[in-house]
């Protein structure tokens, strides 16, 4: 997690920090120790959503394919379907992992805002900022978050 702020901070705020260390170091003595692990409600959110959805998404898909194609394209194609299993196993993921990855960037970039608000609490918040977009503001970053985990998902 520490990781993840400063990079996080590195990328919402270029030239805050000259790098890495002193990106740990200035936080740790700005902010406090505790700084280092803003977002951690969001990220444990997101680990628990992920593992609870990609496994038996993954379970459900192999199944479906493996018993719908014939039995001989099947066992020539083991790891194709494999791989496209955990492919779609993934882009379920991300329906989860999207809004509890904004709402940790957000609580790591502007932490005097959204850290009192907890995670439900900027879940809400970020879902109610722009009345057009409403709920689906939480996805404005579904489509990295997407490309980096079917990628991951499918490979391992």
């Amino acid at each position: 997690i520490p990781l993840d702020v400063v990079k996080t901070r590195l990328q919402t705020n270029p030239g805050q920090y000259a790098g890495f260390v002193d990106g740990v170091t200035t936080i740790a003595r700005d902010e406090g120790l505790s700084a280092l692990a803003l977002g951690s409600q969001a990220t444990i959110a997101g680990f628990v959503w992920y593992g609870l959805s990609v496994y038996p998404s993954y379970d459900f898909f192999k199944h479906l394919m493996s018993s719908s194609l014939a039995p001989s394209f099947v066992s020539a194609h083991v790891n194709d379907i494999a791989l496209l299993a955990g492919a779609l196993a993934s882009v379920v993921a991300c329906f989860g992992l999207a809004p509890a990855e904004t709402c940790r960037i957000r609580t790591v970039a502007n932490p005097d805002y959204y850290r009192p608000m907890g995670f439900t609490g900027t879940l809400a918040s970020i879902a109610n900022e722009d009345p057009t977009k409403g709920w689906r503001s939480l996805y404005s970053g579904f489509s990295s978050i997407l490309a980096r985990q079917v990628i991951f998902g499918s490979v391992k």
